[in-house]
């Protein structure tokens, strides 16, 4: 009973067949503004997406880098969504990109008092 058992499973497609994963852009490793221009106008929430994707750079990865790779990676996407209107929290994600290529990367600057200022 168990090899008939067996046998059903391994015709099933679904246990046989491992589902195409989808290819992103290395500057979109994750899919997240991919998936967001897909989904188009039922798109929400462009500034916990853009946060997510901030964050799952690699470690030594400009902002300022990653983000003009991503524009130009999904070039093509972008042109489309503004050409047929899309939402405004789709516009508003594909703005925050814009401006993280813009904008100078600011560095952590040390807090409190330095050392040359310490009491005797």
């Amino acid at each position: 009973m168990t090899c008939l058992k067996r046998l059903a499973l391994n015709d099933l497609p679904f246990m046989t067949d491992s589902p195409a994963k989808p290819s992103y852009p290395a500057s979109d490793p994750y899919g997240h503004i991919t998936e967001a221009l897909v989904m188009g106008d039922s798109f929400q929430g462009a500034r916990d997406l853009f946060l997510a994707w901030v964050l799952r750079l690699p470690e030594n990865t400009s902002p300022n880098q990653a983000a003009d790779q991503l524009l130009e990676d999904l070039r093509e996407p972008i042109a489309e969504a503004e050409a047929r209107g899309t939402s405004a929290d789709l516009m508003e994600l594909i703005a925050m990109v814009r401006e993280a290529r813009d904008k100078p990367v600011i560095r952590p600057q040390r807090r409190g008092r330095s050392k040359r200022h310490e009491r005797p």
